[in-house]
């Protein structure tokens, strides 16, 4: 991989674009464009990771981590508002909830490693085929729906600067 190189111009413009995003996400003053920031953010790693070698993985981010989080924190900002911190009240609730979570990680990964449970071979391609072959009008919607809930967020945040 030689300094000037497309590929490695490709990588260098990807991460310029990643660290971008996310100083805007973190510089932003409403919490909707700090989401939307957060979705480039994710879009600018699955560049990396198609540019990798890994583009079915890189659509999964996508659909996943990027759809799924954005869609999250839009929702969660615009219905619930601006949190003003954290409450006590939560705390014991938060705590029980994450030492669960912990124990049921760690106890899968220990059936896992001592060969109680037994690990999946799933091929990426056979995933990728099946996805884009029989399921297209699925991503097609979820596209549409990403994109409306993206708008909205985008509305909802120019109206409140408004009043």
């Amino acid at each position: 991989m030689y300094p000037s190189s497309p590929y490695t111009l490709y990588i260098v413009a990807a991460a310029v674009f990643t660290v971008l995003a996310a100083v805007v996400a973190l510089v932003s003053k409403e919490d909707v464009y700090s989401a939307l920031s957060l979705g480039l953010v994710g879009l600018g790693v699955a560049a990396l990771i198609a540019l990798l070698g890994y583009g079915i993985l890189s659509v999964f981010h996508i659909l996943v981590y990027v759809g799924a989080t954005v869609t999250f924190v839009v929702f969660s900002v615009l219905l619930i508002g601006r949190g003003v911190g954290w409450e006590k009240r939560l705390l014991a609730t938060a705590s029980a909830t994450a030492v669960l979570i912990a124990a049921s990680y760690f106890l899968s990964m220990y059936a896992l490693s001592s060969g109680e449970l037994k690990a999946v071979s799933l091929s990426l391609g056979d995933v990728g085929g099946e996805l884009f072959s029989r399921h297209v009008l699925s991503l097609v919607f979820l596209a549409f729906a990403l994109a409306s809930v993206m708008i909205e967020g985008m509305l909802i945040a120019s109206r409140k600067g408004e009043e």
